[in-house]
């Protein structure tokens, strides 16, 4: 991974083998950034996504492995006792018959197998976490 500051924002470009998640960690606990959002393209070879059930309150997880081309991935960076990071990713792919399909949805680990390319905006303040009892998940603490 190699980044770079450029106009207050944060341009990551991530080798094979990085994680995506782990990577923008290290540079928000690198640069005290506690607040703000990201976004990036780039492809990857092994996915973690899971989706929300809010009547059973929990997330199920789904592991995917091949080519996946990030068509979209989005996130948020809030700081509790540690850095929080938010992400939803939509990724395309060829399916089984070679033709063009997509899977998307919370993200939780996705390995570089290419590269990818991230900006992290950060906010002039910390944005904080609240537990939300309704849905059992943290939420933004915006005074």
């Amino acid at each position: 991974m190699e980044y770079k500051k450029l106009n207050g924002e944060y341009y990551l470009r991530l080798d094979p083998g990085d994680e995506i998640l782990e990577s923008i960690a290290k540079v928000c606990e690198r640069e005290k950034i506690f607040g703000g959002h990201f976004q990036g393209i780039g492809a990857c070879g092994e996915l973690t996504i899971s989706t929300y059930s809010p009547q059973e309150k929990n997330f199920t997880l789904h592991d995917f492995a091949g080519h996946f081309e990030i068509v979209s991935l989005l996130g948020n960076i809030t700081k509790t006792d540690q850095i929080n990071l938010h992400a939803h990713a939509n990724f395309s792919y060829a399916d089984t018959n070679n033709q063009l399909a997509s899977i998307g949805g919370h993200l939780r680990r996705a390995v570089i197998n290419y590269t990818a390319e991230i900006i992290i905006r950060p906010a002039n303040e910390i944005i904080s976490q609240r537990f939300d009892i309704i849905d059992d998940v943290g939420v933004w603490n915006l005074p």
